[in-house]
């Protein structure tokens, strides 16, 4: 009895090598968006956890923490001059004058006592104290990367301004 080659339904060796061949690809495309998705995730997570760690720090401004170990340290600060220029803003104003009480002066007219003030271009220059918060993740979570997350706040320091610095006055 002789079989009709006809009759008989199944794959060839080359068809099963192909389709084998393609379940392999798409599963290592699978593996790959799975590692993908896992590393978004994992990266996802800690920009969090450091969010939350070091958020509530620049919020609050806080210059002070406790490091891994529970000994008090300090954010690292860097000197900044913060420069607020004011180009092509010029010209005279009033300034009407105060005693010590607050009042204003009046001259023998009756009219209220004034200086004339002119101002050509004003710059102003602060300094600032500039705190990071970056150490904090640092030193609290060594062995996990952070992504450089890293809040900053400025602290604008109080300076003495000599009396001869400022605009020029002209009594009127």
């Amino acid at each position: 009895m002789k079989k009709n080659k006809r009759k008989l339904k199944g794959m060839t060796l080359v068809e099963m090598i192909i389709s084998l061949a393609i379940f392999a690809i798409m599963g290592a495309v699978l593996v790959m968006v799975g590692m993908h998705v896992d590393n978004t995730t994992r990266a996802t997570t800690t920009l969090k956890g450091n969010i939350a760690l070091e958020s509530p720090y620049a919020a609050n401004r806080e210059k002070t923490y406790n490091d891994a170990a529970g000994v008090p340290a300090t954010l690292p600060k860097t000197d900044e001059d913060v420069i607020v220029d004011c180009a092509g803003i010029s010209g005279d104003y009033i300034q009407y004058v105060t005693n010590a009480s607050g009042q204003y002066v009046t001259e023998a007219g009756g009219h209220l006592k004034s200086t004339q003030i002119h101002y050509n271009n004003p710059t102003c220059t602060m300094v600032a104290d500039k705190y990071q918060t970056k150490d904090i993740a640092d030193n609290l979570l060594p062995s996990r990367d952070h992504g450089d997350l890293n809040f900053q706040f400025l602290e604008i320091q109080e300076v003495t301004v000599p009396a001869s610095a400022g605009p020029t006055a002209a009594t009127t």
